[in-house]
């Protein structure tokens, strides 16, 4: 049964069921832009008057008054999934600039954040963190995740005659989530150890401020072919353009290795 009516001074409990039709409310009487409201819609499809679009599960659908209507649906799921079209009739895409909440009702339920396209890109911003990039599923060296790891990092410039030993872990780095990054270098066999004598550049292919120090840094270091006197303690320093320079190297050393992380811009 379709019909108008008003309902005033309601006092609950206030039930309406049916057989799975779902329910329409309207701003104004059942026209093409009026419905604002679809609940328990088991596909899509359209409204009882053929004119409106709607999406199934419940939703929520608002004219922003410049010729876009969006629509927030929940389904078992997506909450709060936003949708847009210039038209009511539809079709309804997602929004590019927006974010639906996704909880998938599995063995295992997770939560994701979605961003429209492949292009899309979702920020955290307050009022003291600047905005941070991130990725769903892993990092790039184009877009570095903050909330998972970046993919490891091979991209090095050597110097003085500098090699990877190569029979350890490969020469690689990392923006972790926490906004360090982790080096790991082991080279061998270069012409001087003489203090600020550059050994490697970080070089990533994009983002290089994602892996810049956040100012010359002494970074612990293993160095092999000399003998340490006691107490002291071999070191090197990366510089704000990534170069990883010799400091405080024993005399002899023949080999160098680095493992260790560092804060980024």
């Amino acid at each position: 049964m379709q019909g108008q009516g008003s309902l005033n001074n309601i006092t609950g409990p206030f039930i309406i069921s049916g057989p799975g039709q779902g329910m329409y409310i309207y701003s104004g009487p059942p026209a093409l832009g009026n419905l604002i409201e679809s609940l328990g819609i088991t596909a899509a499809g359209t409204d009882p008057i053929g004119l409106n679009a709607v999406l199934p599960g419940d939703t929520r659908y608002h004219n922003n008054g410049a010729g876009t209507w969006v629509a927030q649906q929940s389904t078992q799921s997506y909450i709060g999934y936003l949708w847009q079209t210039t038209n009511p009739a539809g079709p309804w895409t997602p929004m590019s600039t927006s974010i639906g909440f996704t909880n998938e009702f599995t063995s295992s339920p997770i939560l994701q954040l979605h961003a429209a396209s492949a292009g899309g890109r979702i920020d955290l911003a307050d009022s003291t963190t600047a905005d941070k990039d991130f990725t769903a599923t892993g990092g790039s060296a184009a877009n570095p995740s903050l909330i998972t790891t970046d993919v490891w990092q091979t991209s090095f410039a050597t110097f003085n005659s500098w090699t990877a030993t190569g029979s350890t872990y490969p020469n690689q780095y990392r923006l972790m989530e926490d906004g360090f990054v982790h080096v790991m270098v082991d080279v061998n066999g270069g012409s001087t150890i003489a203090n600020g004598s550059n050994i490697v550049q970080l070089t990533p292919p994009a983002a290089a401020a994602k892996y810049t120090p956040t100012a010359l840094l002494s970074i612990d270091a293993v160095a092999l072919g000399a003998t340490v006197a006691p107490l002291a303690t071999p070191h090197c320093q990366i510089t704000t353009s990534r170069v990883i320079q010799c400091e405080s190297l024993p005399t002899g050393t023949n080999r160098i290795i680095i493992n260790t992380r560092f804060p980024a811009i």
